[in-house]
């Protein structure tokens, strides 16, 4: 949805970076337009490269603590970095001095939750009526009947490749 998200703001290149072929799918569909495997050890250059230089703006979505520090590496000065994931262990997250240009680099951080309200979700539900935001993509398993609700969960518990989103409809 970060992906979806970008392209409405007017993002020219948009970067997906992930592993999962059924992610790519869906971040393709929303308009990315690179699509970077992580597993790639020189995946942060190749991004720099594609782009002609540091990006404008990055979003976590997800991995450990040592994300905070790539994304400030491929960040331009006057850049902001938003981070969505949480992270629960008790250890430092370090940032290496020179990404974030050694304190002189005006990179923003920001840590954002997801925030609710009528506003807000007036405007998601006319994104999705226009037809500009389709979530039903993220839908990767349908399953019918509260019963259902410890298969769901062991696909998140699992780590499941195969899996973005479940949906447990109460019939």
């Amino acid at each position: 949805m970060a992906v979806r998200a970008a392209v409405l703001q007017g993002a020219g290149n948009v970067f997906a970076i992930g592993s999962r072929p059924v992610c790519f799918d869906v971040a393709k569909e929303y308009g990315a337009t690179h699509l970077i495997d992580y597993h790639n050890e020189n995946y942060i250059d190749q991004i720099m490269q594609e782009n002609s230089g540091p990006v404008d703006n990055v979003v976590l979505c997800g991995g450990s603590e040592k994300e905070l520090s790539l994304g400030l590496q491929m960040l331009k000065n006057g850049g902001t970095l938003v981070n969505l994931s949480a992270y629960f262990s008790n250890a430092s997250i370090p940032i290496q001095p020179a990404v974030w240009g050694f304190g002189y680099g005006d990179k923003t951080i920001k840590g954002v939750g997801c925030g609710g309200g009528r506003l807000l979700l007036s405007r998601m539900a006319q994104l999705i009526a226009s037809g500009r935001v389709q979530p039903e993509k993220l839908i990767t398993h349908r399953y019918h009947g509260m019963d259902k609700i410890p298969e769901a969960m062991d696909l998140f518990l699992h780590h499941d490749r195969s899996l973005i989103k479940p949906v447990i409809y109460n019939d």
